[in-house]
């Protein structure tokens, strides 16, 4: 009877954890700095011809609350002149198969995540297979084989955050 009681007890114990867990009791490391803006500026030749790509990213942290997990710390992110857009930006067509690409930083770097993985001194540009969506990243000396010059690139640099 004894043992019956303590195993009661821990079941008892480890359903009333479970419960404030799943009601989002838990304690999350949240950030320091929860919402910033961050923008990257491409001047570019293709052609003979210049243009320009900006844009800015806003990111904002939340509390998501969910039935199944409790309190997550979520990212999201929106562009500020190209709401649809996620972290890619078409540079030109070469063909109908084929487009350059400019990768962002992800919303991630930004707020301080992940950023040793990520050099914001040079653009990260794609050449991409629009059928199978191969993509091939391009170095500085291969752009002008597709007749590409980047004449000036800015990014914002990452904020230095910290989770309490």
């Amino acid at each position: 009877m004894y043992k019956f009681y303590i195993l009661n007890k821990t079941i008892c114990i480890f359903n009333i954890i479970l419960t404030l867990t799943l009601l989002g009791c838990t304690n999350l490391n949240l950030p320091k700095i929860s919402k910033g803006e961050f923008s990257f500026r491409i001047e570019y030749e293709i052609n003979g011809e210049i243009k320009i790509l900006e844009d800015t990213m806003i990111c904002e942290y939340y509390i998501q609350r969910d039935e199944g997990v409790g309190k997550s710390l979520m990212l999201k992110h929106e562009w500020l002149k190209d709401k649809n857009k996620y972290y890619v930006h078409t540079l030109c067509g070469l063909d109908d198969d084929t487009i350059i690409q400019y990768i962002s930083p992800s919303a991630n770097f930004w707020m301080g995540e992940d950023v040793e993985n990520y050099d914001i001194t040079i653009p990260n540009i794609d050449i991409v297979n629009t059928k199978t969506w191969e993509r091939h990243r391009l170095i500085t000396s291969e752009l002008k084989e597709f007749g590409l010059n980047i004449i000036n690139y800015e990014c914002d640099p990452p904020i230095k955050n910290s989770f309490q």
